[in-house]
């Protein structure tokens, strides 16, 4: 009984790493998705770099959303986890806007020319680089969703945010 023991600890390892080979094959078989098809399948949202994601919104004419972050922010690292995770956020941001990542200790150029001074923080910008507003802060998802639809159905030209909160809870 004892050598039945034995046998079976030393093949369930083997065994797992047998099944694990096979599975990496069916993967690697599988058709490559694109970052932005994989992004919405996971929840997951496609960052781009300052310089790469202005052109990309000037040709796909998005709006632009600006992240300001830093790998030491508490609350930066609680947007991360809570808020862009949510799937109607991420899909929202990914389908509307182009997403750009900045991180405010390597870029702090870039950080103070647009008045960051606290993390986490904000920019809506048009396509063309004009800047719409800055939202300072950790939002909640079910927050940020409406923030995003404010600024992308250009409501803040007929109305204040609280006002399109109030229409959009009927």
């Amino acid at each position: 009984m004892k050598k039945i023991v034995v046998i079976m600890i030393l093949l369930i390892p083997f065994i797992l790493v047998v099944c694990s080979f096979g599975k990496q094959e069916i993967k690697d078989a599988q058709p490559q998705e694109t970052k932005q098809e994989k992004s919405k399948e996971t929840n997951r949202i496609q960052w781009y770099d300052y310089n790469e994601g202005m052109e990309l919104a000037k040709t796909q004419k998005k709006d632009i959303l600006i992240n300001f972050y830093a790998k030491w922010c508490g609350y930066c690292r609680k947007m991360e986890k809570d808020t862009f995770s949510n799937r109607l956020v991420a899909n929202y941001l990914q389908d509307n806007y182009i997403p750009i990542l900045i991180n405010s200790d390597k870029e702090r150029r870039l950080s103070a020319s647009y008045g960051v001074r606290g993390l986490p923080f904000f920019w809506f910008l048009s396509f063309n680089g004009e800047r719409i507003t800055g939202l300072p802060g950790y939002v909640d998802a079910d927050m940020f969703i409406n923030y995003l639809k404010f600024i992308h159905t250009r409501s803040y030209n007929t109305m204040s945010f609280r006002d399109f909160i109030k229409k959009n809870l009927k």
